[in-house]
């Protein structure tokens, strides 16, 4: 369903890349309609190390695409994405939620399957399991405020 919904916005034609500009940042969109919907990986748009994205671009993209379809949604728990991958879906979400971009999104399992609020986040990129002063733990306990903040970002993608 999720490669037709993608195909169906294409309309037999291909996907092309588009070069947004940010300030004195250029973001690249490398799958886009050539209108208002594009697509990523949650790789692509959330754990992508050479020029990680935050808010701001994440307000520019919602402000740019009406539909943007995102893949490859990481069981949380099981160490599917790192903490910063995941506190940068939250970002994302947030930001086409209140912009009404509508987001359609793949995974191997349920939605409400990818993150359990009993556990711990598990960070598989992790230094070690301890951690350092700025973080790197294997596993990272789930404070009250992540809890809201991933409990808010399932319930929007349910929505």
């Amino acid at each position: 369903r999720f490669e037709g919904a993608w195909e169906e916005i294409l309309g037999g034609g291909e996907a092309r890349p588009r070069e947004l500009d940010q300030a004195s940042r250029k973001i690249n969109v490398h799958r886009t309609d050539g209108g208002r919907s594009c697509r990523f990986t949650f790789s692509e748009l959330c754990e992508a190390s050479a020029s990680p994205m935050g808010s701001s671009e994440f307000g520019l993209l919602a402000s740019e695409f009406d539909t943007v379809l995102l893949s490859d949604l990481p069981d949380f728990n099981a160490g599917g994405a790192t903490v910063d991958g995941l506190r940068r879906l939250v970002l994302f979400i947030d930001a086409a939620y209140d912009a009404k971009v509508a987001v359609v999104f793949s995974s191997d399992a349920p939605i409400a399957d990818l993150w359990d609020p009993a556990e711990d986040i598990r960070d598989p990129r992790a230094a070690n399991e301890h951690g350092d002063l700025i973080g790197g733990a294997a596993v990272v306990p789930v404070d009250t405020h992540t809890r809201f903040s991933l409990d808010r970002t399932i319930s929007r993608l349910l929505e």
